[in-house]
């Protein structure tokens, strides 16, 4: 008995012992990333295990995130100084779906990896123009229905117009640019009879239901918990939860399915009833149904989804996706012709889009581009 007890002494030591030294030589590493005010965010081998741990459906994390959370909203150019003082500059459109750092601490772009020291960021001039961000729609839903803004909400209010009902009509994959460009074309009639669209930011990745969780709760991804598009439970209380807290009504109308899990409010799947491939037309004709009715809840949230659709399939540049901008742009003009005086209509979009050069899909996002990261909020008070 006695040998046997050692011998599990001996056991334990020895799986503390092997434990230890597997620690001790688990790669430890530092990078500095330039933050956008010059100074450096040191970013260490334990912050990428933390990382990799909040999302278990990759090995390895992109660059991009490193420098979203420096605080860079678009890239243009990167500087990489090497462990040996050589320096190597990269235009990041052409390498960021390209790029990660593992576990290692290794900067891979393609299939080749190097050490490096830091990271020197160059933004687009444009950032400087960026004044407000999809985390101040939340706030400003609450303000002008006259309650607080959610809890940890990181964002402002954008106008101080009250009313007892506001709309938001989100408008999926429709960026900044393509809402410019399709406005010059005539695409927008409806929505260029509102106030001009402010410059904003989505969030990172810009990918919808990482942008719907910092719509909802006012506050950025690192916030709120929904940092992938795998993450679906936002941390934080969102918009529909304030308003039914002070006895509010909300309904989402929503095309298949809900990009992320919304409770106290209630909510209208619309789907693909006939068989089109296409949700906006149901989801325009639940809307339609609601704003007849007497009574119209405080808060009513709608979801197009067919632009970011046509994006995917066809490219940004293609007849289907000029069309599916068409049929929303008239969507919004008989969604505005039924809401009531004194309220608050909020355009918006989740993230823009860019072309793609692979055959799965012809448009895509989630970069820090200016194609995918600026986004376009209108506010309108119906008088």
């Amino acid at each position: 008995m006695k040998l046997i007890k050692n011998t599990k002494v001996m056991f334990i030591a020895v799986v503390l012992l092997l434990t230890s030294l597997l620690h001790a030589c688990s790669p430890t590493w530092s990078l500095s990333i330039e933050k956008p005010d010059g100074s450096f965010l040191v970013f260490q081998s334990q912050d990428y295990n933390d990382l990799l741990a909040a999302d278990t459906t990759t090995d390895n994390i992109a660059l991009e995130r490193l420098f979203w959370l420096a605080g860079h909203t678009l890239v243009d150019q990167i500087t990489l100084k090497l462990q040996d003082q050589t320096i190597q500059t990269y235009t990041w459109k052409e390498i960021a779906p390209n790029t990660i750092i593992d576990s290692q601490g290794r900067i891979c772009i393609f299939d080749s990896c190097v050490h490096a020291q830091s990271i020197s960021v160059k933004t687009l001039e444009i950032t400087d123009q960026i004044s407000v961000s999809i985390m101040d729609i939340a706030p400003t839903i609450a303000s002008a229905l006259g309650i607080p803004a959610p809890n940890g909400s990181q964002g402002k209010t954008l106008t101080d117009f009250t009313t007892d009902h506001v709309t938001a009509i989100l408008l999926d994959g429709l960026g900044y640019q393509i809402l410019s460009d399709a406005s010059l074309r005539g695409l927008t009639p409806e929505i260029d009879k509102l106030n001009p669209p402010l410059l904003a930011s989505t969030v990172y990745p810009p990918a919808t239901r990482v942008a719907m969780a910092a719509f909802a709760t006012g506050a950025s991804p690192e916030e709120n918990r929904v940092t992938t598009t795998s993450m679906r439970n936002p941390a934080l209380e969102t918009i529909f939860s304030v308003l039914a807290n002070f006895g509010k009504q909300s309904i989402a109308i929503e095309g298949e399915s809900l990009p992320i899990n919304l409770i106290d409010c209630r909510i209208e799947l619309s789907g693909d009833r006939d068989g089109n491939h296409s949700t906006d037309d149901n989801v325009l004709s639940n809307t339609l149904n609601i704003l007849n009715q007497e009574t119209l809840p405080d808060f009513l949230f709608i979801h197009f989804h067919g632009i970011d659709d046509a994006g995917h399939t066809y490219g940004i540049d293609a007849p289907e996706y000029a069309a599916a901008i068409q049929y929303v742009d008239q969507a919004v003009g008989q969604i505005i012709s039924k809401l009531p005086q004194n309220s608050l209509l909020i355009i918006f979009s989740d993230h823009g889009m860019h072309n793609s050069n692979s055959p799965a899909k012809l448009g895509e996002h989630g970069h820090l581009y200016s194609e995918d990261m600026l986004i376009p909020i209108i506010i309108y008070p119906i008088h």
